[in-house]
């Protein structure tokens, strides 16, 4: 049989930069994942389209061991399913696809003992 392996990803790729000043730091990543379109017919796959997200992430130290921060995740709200990430036939999902959170907002507080 001529037909590609089964579950294999698409290609992806994360580029992010970083800016860091006495306390206060903040960062971009983005993440790029390319369509999925050689797919394994005997295994059911559908072609999948391919995304990409962008995330804030910004913080500061006020004390030493101690910082807070807070990020927004999918900034653009960017809807989008993985290729690998699926429903059964069983499941009440009508098409198939499990969609991957939209925009999120996050805060944290963490200290280093």
């Amino acid at each position: 049989m001529d037909e590609p392996l089964a579950q294999i990803p698409p290609f992806m790729a994360n580029l992010g930069v970083k800016f860091e000043e006495n306390k206060f730091w903040i960062a971009i990543n983005s993440r790029l994942v390319a369509n999925q379109s050689r797919i394994s017919a005997s295994f059911m796959e559908e072609e999948t389209p391919g995304f990409g997200t962008l995330d804030l992430r910004a913080g500061v130290k006020p004390f030493p061991n101690f910082s807070i921060g807070f990020a927004v995740l999918n900034i653009f709200d960017k809807a989008y399913y993985e290729h690998l990430n699926y429903s059964y036939q069983n499941s009440n999902t009508s098409s198939g696809h499990i969609y991957e959170t939209g925009r999120d907002f996050t805060t944290y507080i963490k200290y280093n003992f």
